[in-house]
């Protein structure tokens, strides 16, 4: 009777051995499955989104208009040249004128007697071309010449040509109303005038300015500089209709050793 009790008990225990290994086993996959399939789920997609396409996008537009901006905008700048080289005419001196070359051609010449300015050149080094004057004197844009009959005087005296432009070429002509003049006339650009400077000694000198009327130049105003006995002056003149009046005299006020300390006014007397 104990011995199959005993028998029982051991049987029994043997059948909850076998329940519980059958629970583990069952177990175990279920969990393995579902901690895959959520790691597998979560990771790949987010994290290979790429913010890098759409900041190279935004930079590269940006700069290429930039730098196509700025070098448009610096090309006028660095290509403008003078009028005597756009219009293309370099000069050469020859003993009876200027020929004015275009291209590699000579396409005019300037008559006028220039033996004393290419003596003077041979002896000072230097180019003949040189000692022309190219300036626009009538402000139209267009460069004319000055050929001076001698250098290194106070007082400068030549021949003016003007540059005319006429049917998309240029030539030149003598200038009648410089040549009246008949000595080199600085110009103010800003201005519009002409300067005449006359030198007679340390002392006496003349400016007259003059401006342009049409084809006509006519003078603006006069200064005048001279000595009267021991005193020097300086008296202003103004235009009116052709006529000069006397605007304003001056004294000059000298130091000890002669050196330049200013001026006073002196009243006008009828």
């Amino acid at each position: 009777m104990k011995k199959y009790v005993i028998f029982l008990i051991a049987l029994a225990a043997l059948s909850g051995c076998s329940d519980n290994e059958d629970s583990d086993v069952s177990d175990a996959p279920a969990e393995t499955t579902v901690s895959e399939a959520t790691t597998t789920e979560v990771s790949v997609p987010e994290e290979t989104t790429a913010p890098e396409v759409t900041t190279t996008t935004a930079e590269i537009p940006e700069e290429t208009t930039a730098e196509i901006t700025t070098t448009a905008a610096e090309i006028p700048e660095e290509i403008t040249i003078p009028a005597v080289e756009k219009n293309g005419y370099t000069y050469r001196v020859e003993s009876d004128g200027v020929v004015c070359v275009s291209g590699g051609i000579d396409v005019e010449k300037l008559y006028t007697d220039c033996t004393e300015l290419l003596r003077l050149a041979e002896a000072y080094g230097e180019d003949p071309a040189e000692l022309l004057t190219i300036e626009d004197f009538d402000f139209d844009g267009y460069d004319d010449v000055f050929v001076p009959e001698t250098i290194g005087t106070p007082n400068v005296p030549g021949k003016y040509f003007r540059q005319v432009p006429e049917a998309n070429s240029y030539y030149f002509g003598e200038w009648d109303e410089l040549n009246g003049i008949g000595f080199l006339l600085n110009t103010d650009s800003v201005n519009e005038r002409l300067t005449f400077y006359s030198k007679g000694s340390a002392v006496e000198h003349e400016q007259v300015v003059y401006e342009w009327e049409g084809s006509a130049i006519v003078p603006v105003s006069r200064e005048l500089q001279y000595m009267q006995e021991t005193e020097i002056f300086i008296d202003s003149y103004e235009y009116d209709g052709g006529k000069e009046i006397l605007t304003g005299r001056k004294r000059v006020l000298l130091g000890e050793n002669n050196e330049w300390l200013g001026t006073e006014d002196v009243p006008l007397t009828d």
